[in-house]
């Protein structure tokens, strides 16, 4: 190929034309420089004419054949050099590293070949510049390859290369050098940081981007904190404390984490040195040997409020929150938020550790407040902290005491008084959604076990706003306890409401302590088609019998005994119990149980046997069931517990009537009072004859059983006086 018409070997890929010769490479372009033909020259040796010729034809395998065989001069060293300098070709692209590997050895062989063959000579700058530039993009593609502990010869070995190679740090410009820290921090080559890095330091020309020039400095410390670990050594802090040191000098950013990772591997010793007040720095712009604890206190002078603020933030990690809290106290400016979390944090573990619960508890919520005073807002990880806090006082512990924070606290309040005004805080800053879902939940479940009825309805109405696919409350007693505190108030049955049909929607049973007393609250206000819902929902959960009586008692107790009836007729007489039937065939016979109920509940209410309307239909229907009876006995289908207490009822409504809840208002003539005594024989008769036929009562009704012995002794009885005279006119 002609002189004239050479094209770099990063563009023969694209065309041979002489235009394209002015094109720069595709690939590693950092500090490229064009490749130099030999100079020509007339009379030269047989050897040299052969290395010229090779090095027209680029020949890179054969130069340096004749190279180890033979030395040539200085300008066919250097032309060599800027044909291998200018990088692997960048076709085909699979392979591309593997031929950067064979350049970056080929530039090593002729560096070393360089030093022996020409001691008085000094590679330029930029040839420099090139090779630790090519050395450092194989090293950083083989990154991870020398981490693993097995490759620790091989780290070295690059390591030492680049060192070599690199020589002074002044010769490489400063962003070349960053580079170069940077990956020998990463390779822990840590005996050559501290000169490396004071060369880095030095370098005069300002960097255009500071993150990026701090980027080594974190690659320092962030490797001598690993060092550290390993090892423990005192070494590997001052390399770290001195990366911080130069961060500072320059005004550099540097990651609060890492430098929250030195103060706590440095302990709590070191650590409290950034809260005394700070002193000159006195140190110069150079790694120095110097003790570790007078490296810290330069460090606090350069940037004493940022440790300070940072020393606070670890000594909370460390279990001791005294110096975040003396920060908060002072009501400074621009305190960071993590200072505050990092209190709270602390103070809520000492809570859920119970040590001085109570008053750590106290101090946390100041802090919280004054977070919100300073303009800022909670986050999530802040508000579970205090969620899990408070829900640890809900165990009693013995508990320690820490002598520092109960002296912080004045007068200790309730934590359940805190616990109210801490979520009214909550739901006023509009916080709720900040807040995970589970941990709302807590907080609910808190709630309603303290009995903050109010708060408990306001927390469930903002989870439902917020998180509308989950159920709030999904413990059947506390939320039988915040159902029946809504519908026992009139001014919150439609939150009663909403939280009975979140509670179906989601496949649970309403328990049925509840049923009676909703239907109740329900029919107060007239709201008969909610009441025909709920008896709906709950036929697939309670037994019949069961919620007949709660819709039997639920109308009783509000003067509905003809709607009680029909509702307890419509439950109890089924589908399947009934017949079809026409005009030539018998109506079908209600159910013994739907007598049972009815004369069961009405007795629970002596108004009903009070009323002479009410009475006689209480014996139509009694008429009605013995009739009834009498056709299961003959079946052989009958349940004695169902008798038991349709005789029950009936006894109980006769006594109710000869006064035996109470005198009644308008006593009755003698003779209905004997009529009504003979009923009662006759019925208790009736009911024991049929207790030794057909089996003794249900266990469950002895109570009742036992109840109605004690109302016969309260009952006036007519004397044999009374009744003659009634029958014979006294």
């Amino acid at each position: 190929m002609p002189r004239l018409a050479w094209v770099p070997p990063s563009l023969r890929w694209l065309t041979r034309h002489a235009v394209l010769q002015a094109l720069p490479p595709t690939t590693f372009t950092r500090y490229w420089q064009p490749f130099q033909p030999p100079p020509s020259e007339a009379d030269v040796g047989e050897t040299t004419r052969a290395f010229m010729t090779a090095l027209e034809n680029q020949d890179i395998d054969a130069c340096l054949a004749m190279l180890r065989a033979h030395t040539p001069t200085y300008p066919l060293w250097l032309s060599l050099w800027t044909l291998v300098a200018e990088g692997p070709n960048p076709i085909p692209a699979s392979g591309l590293y593997e031929r950067l590997d064979t350049v970056c050895w080929h530039l090593c062989e002729l560096y070393r070949f360089h030093q022996s063959a020409y001691p008085t000579r000094s590679i330029p700058p930029q040839m420099r510049q090139r090779l630790v530039y090519l050395l450092l993009k194989r090293a950083e593609r083989i990154d991870a390859t020398f981490v693993a502990e097995a490759r620790t010869q091989q780290r070295r070995a690059q390591a030492s290369i680049l060192l070599d190679v690199a020589g002074d740090l002044h010769t490489l410009d400063g962003e070349l050098a960053g580079r170069l820290v940077f990956r020998l921090a990463r390779m822990q080559a840590m005996d050559a940081l501290g000169p490396c890095l004071t060369a880095y330091m030095t370098h005069d020309a300002p960097p255009q981007d500071m993150v990026s020039a701090a980027q080594p400095l974190a690659a320092v410390l962030d490797e001598a904190l690993a060092w550290h670990e390993r090892t423990g050594q005192e070494a590997a802090l001052i390399l770290g404390v001195e990366a911080i040191r130069f961060a500072f000098l320059r005004s550099w950013p540097i990651k609060h984490t890492l430098v929250q990772r030195w103060l706590r591997q440095a302990g709590p010793t070191l650590t409290r040195l950034c809260l005394v007040p700070p002193s000159i720095p006195r140190l110069p712009l150079a790694y120095t040997a110097r003790p570790l604890d007078e490296l810290v206190r330069d460090v606090h002078a350069l940037q004493p409020q940022y440790m300070h603020e940072r020393a606070a933030v670890v000594l909370c990690r460390m279990n001791d929150a005294r110096a975040a809290l003396d920060l908060v106290e002072t009501r400074r400016p621009r305190i960071p938020f993590d200072v505050y979390a990092s209190a709270i944090s602390a103070l809520t573990w000492m809570v859920r550790t119970h040590v001085s619960p109570q008053a750590a508890l106290s101090l946390a919520l100041r802090t919280f407040k004054a977070l919100y005073e300073a303009g800022m807002h909670a986050d999530e990880q802040m508000y579970g902290e205090l969620v899990r806090a408070f829900e640890s006082r809900m165990h009693s512990r013995p508990a320690e005491t820490c002598t520092w924070v109960e002296a912080r606290v004045g007068e200790h309040i309730p934590w359940t008084t805190l616990l109210a005004s801490w979520t009214r805080h909550m739901i006023a800053h509009h916080d709720v959604p900040l807040v995970r879902a589970d941990h709302l939940s807590r907080l609910l479940r808190l709630h309603i076990r303290c009995r903050h009825g109010w708060l408990s309805r306001q927390l469930y109405e903002q989870m439902r706003e917020h998180h509308a696919s989950m159920l709030p409350c999904t413990s059947p007693t506390l939320f039988g306890w915040l159902f029946m505190q809504s519908y026992s108030r009139p001014t919150s049955l439609s939150f009663a409401m909403r939280l009975y049909q979140d509670w179906c929607a989601s496949g649970r049973a309403l328990p049925q302590a509840h049923i009676e007393p909703y239907l109740r609250s329900l029919l107060a206000y007239g709201m008969a088609s909610m009441v025909q819902r709920v008896v709906s929902d709950q036929r697939a959960y309670v037994p019949l019998p069961t919620l007949a009586s709660y819709v039997v008692r639920a109308h009783l107790a509000h003067g509905h005994d003809e709607a009680a009836f029909a509702w307890a007729s419509d439950l109890l007489n089924t589908p399947e119990e009934a017949v079809d039937w026409d005009d030539t065939s018998h109506p079908p016979v209600p159910s013994l149980t739907y007598y049972a109920v009815c004369f069961y509940e009405t007795s629970r209410y002596p108004q009903y046997a009070l009323d002479p309307h009410a009475r006689q239909r209480l014996d139509a229907l009694f008429s009605e069931f013995q009739l009834g009876l009498a056709h299961a006995i003959a079946s052989s289908c009958v349940c004695m517990d169902t008798i038991s207490r349709a005789y029950y009822g009936m006894l109980r409504v006769t006594l109710q009537v000869l006064g035996a809840d109470g005198p009644p208002a308008d006593p009755l003539p003698l003779p209905d009072r004997q009529a009504a005594w003979d009923r009662i024989h006759t019925l208790w008769h009736e009911w024991h004859d049929l207790n030794r036929s057909l089996g003794p009562t249900a266990t469950s009704l002895q109570g009742d059983v036992d109840a109605l012995y004690a109302q016969f002794q309260h009952v006036p009885r007519p004397s044999a006086a009374h009744i003659d005279g009634g029958q014979y006119g006294g």
